[in-house]
């Protein structure tokens, strides 16, 4: 088992996020699982867990969250300006506040690869290979936050694109954009997973926080962490571990 641990530990997880080109952006959504205050470039920062990627909220005086989080948040982490194209970040390309750029050069900056077109940073390495640092203190993003607000019609956030509309009565507690899309529904007392994959989307019972799906660590962390908040449970030893089986997870 602690052979199997100190490999989960070391193992970088799968993310992809989004581009949206008339935005020059780059974006992906999850549920905030870990919240850390903590020291960059001899700065006080803290720094977020989402999706188990590490992202600056806050370093000095510059923040980059849009409000104050919490563990449970679903949020949509992003990056955006003449800095980001399809190919990846490029901070030598940043315009606008000089502070803003420095940072981001200083935190986000990466080697030049013979292997590859793009500078190896923790942006670049989550944009072209899906890989994210487990711990922050081995790469941290530069990207904004922002929290998703319920719709006030629904009542509900807004669903993705072709999910099976939602009964009265429920909200989604949380998503997660990865390689695939998960969103945990609470329908107190009940809870549901849905999962869109390749076959399309399903549906499993999750009222007590256990799947029938098959799912990888990145999911696991993401699915279990929206039920515990959901349910108003905050485990310091599960929130605060980095090395966990798959068979654990769930206990």
């Amino acid at each position: 088992m602690k052979t199997l641990s100190l490999l989960l530990l070391a193992l970088a997880l799968h993310l992809q996020p989004v581009y949206d080109p008339a935005a020059r952006s780059w974006s992906f959504s999850g549920t905030v699982t870990d919240i850390r205050d903590v020291t960059l470039l001899g700065e006080p920062a803290r720094v977020v867990q989402v999706a188990d990627t590490w992202v600056v909220s806050r370093i000095g005086e510059v923040s980059l969250a849009s409000s104050p989080l919490e563990v449970g948040d679903t949020v949509t982490v992003s990056i955006s300006g003449a800095h980001v194209s399809e190919s990846g970040v490029d901070w030598a390309q940043c315009e606008g506040d000089p502070e803003y750029c420095r940072l981001g050069k200083l935190l986000d900056a990466g080697l030049d690869s013979p292997d590859t077109d793009y500078p190896l940073s923790p942006s670049n390495e989550l944009i072209h290979k899906g890989a994210a640092a487990r711990h922050w203190r081995y790469g941290v993003l530069f990207w904004s936050i922002e929290p998703m607000q319920p719709d006030e019609d629904k009542e509900y956030l807004r669903l993705p694109a072709g999910m099976p509309a939602l009964p009265d009565g429920t909200h989604i507690a949380g998503i997660l954009c990865g390689r695939r899309t998960l969103v945990v529904v609470d329908q107190r007392p009940r809870a549901w997973l849905y999962i869109h994959d390749p076959h399309g989307w399903q549906v499993t019972d999750f009222s007590n926080g256990m799947s029938n799906f098959v799912l990888d660590t990145n999911e696991m962390t993401f699915a279990r962490a929206t039920w515990r908040a959901m349910r108003g449970l905050h485990d310091p030893d599960f929130f605060g571990s980095r090395s966990f089986s798959p068979d654990a997870a769930f206990e």
